[in-house]
């Protein structure tokens, strides 16, 4: 059997190696935490410096308002159209309604073709 005093030191070595243990871990999470939100930083720096917070997509033909619209990058052509207003005679079935725009262009609206007999 151990005595106080041996126990003692087995007791405060075990402590010590505990608070080295956590003092280690500690500080590894606080330094990956840093560095995790210092990287965000740059990433939102670079984004803001390269990608434009919109930009111009001219809307022309078979629409209510045609003219330029500032949108941001994602905006689908549907949505685009909820604003410029689709006219009736809007050939829907040669609209992309999932269209994507990530950059400036011009969009026609075809209308739809009159067949003659």
């Amino acid at each position: 059997m151990l005595d106080k005093s041996t126990y003692s030191k087995i007791l405060l070595r075990e402590w010590i190696a505990i608070a080295l243990i956590l003092g280690f871990m500690v500080s590894f999470f606080l330094i990956t935490f840093i560095d995790k939100i210092n990287l965000k930083e740059e990433v939102n720096a670079i984004r803001a410096k390269t990608s434009p917070i919109f930009f111009e997509v001219e809307v022309e033909g078979a629409v209510q308002r045609p003219g330029k619209y500032q949108i941001v990058p994602g905006t689908s052509l549907k949505s685009l159209l909820k604003d410029c207003g689709l006219l009736a005679k809007a050939d829907r079935k040669k609209i992309n309604f999932k269209k994507i725009f990530y950059n400036a262009e011009t969009i026609h609206i075809p209308e739809k073709t009159k067949v003659k007999k």
